[in-house]
């Protein structure tokens, strides 16, 4: 699966997420990101972005230990 499809799905996620939130959690006033929901699923978007981040690990980032040609004997 390419890389963009995994990332677009944990926005797709997190903003749902956020939309949930402010569906059943979210306050009337005062709240600076659930009063409103657009807010809300932007937010949302930003932490699914984030997480799925953190997750999902990305290609040619594993540690090989290779010591790049330098020659330590």
């Amino acid at each position: 699966m390419k890389a963009w499809t995994i990332t677009g799905a944990w926005i797709l996620a997190g903003a749902l997420a956020g939309l949930a939130w402010w569906h059943y959690v979210g306050c009337e006033n005062g709240c600076l990101i659930t009063s409103v929901w657009w807010r809300s699923m932007l937010y949302g978007g930003v932490m699914g972005y984030f997480t799925g981040g953190m997750l999902v690990p990305r290609r040619g980032t594993e540690d090989t230990n290779d010591d790049h040609g330098t020659d330590r004997s």
